[in-house]
């Protein structure tokens, strides 16, 4: 597996750097876009990505904060901002992945809706 950041910009623009790269590199068995529900791909994005076989994976609610927020059983905010900043204000450090391990359950055995369809693509 390999993991690329596509920099955020939105869904079209995580679908548009996925295809550039499988473009430019070959091997891969499996393309998979994982984005933000707040800023939804286009229809034709979509289409493009279905068309070279890629799924899509839509983060929700709106955003990867808000899913670590369910998955740490409190509620997410309105919006993505609201979620960014109550996950923020718990971490000792965004960039240090300790700081969400305690935070976070085991989540080999958690079900949840956009975990679980991302086991059946890995």
């Amino acid at each position: 597996m390999t993991v690329r950041p596509a920099g955020g910009k939105g869904a079209d623009n995580v679908i548009h750097t996925l295809l550039g790269t499988a473009r430019c590199q070959s091997g891969f068995d499996r393309l998979v876009a994982v984005c933000d529900a707040d800023i939804p791909a286009s229809p034709a994005k979509k289409d493009e990505l279905r068309r070279q076989r890629g799924h899509l994976v839509v983060i929700r609610p709106h955003c990867l904060e808000g899913l670590l927020l369910e998955l740490m059983g409190q509620p997410p905010g309105l919006d993505s901002a609201e979620c960014k900043r109550k996950l923020r204000d718990q971490l000792r450090d965004p960039q240090d992945p300790a700081s969400y391990a305690a935070l976070l359950p085991d989540l080999a055995r958690t079900e949840h809706i956009v975990l679980n369809e991302l086991r059946e693509l890995l």
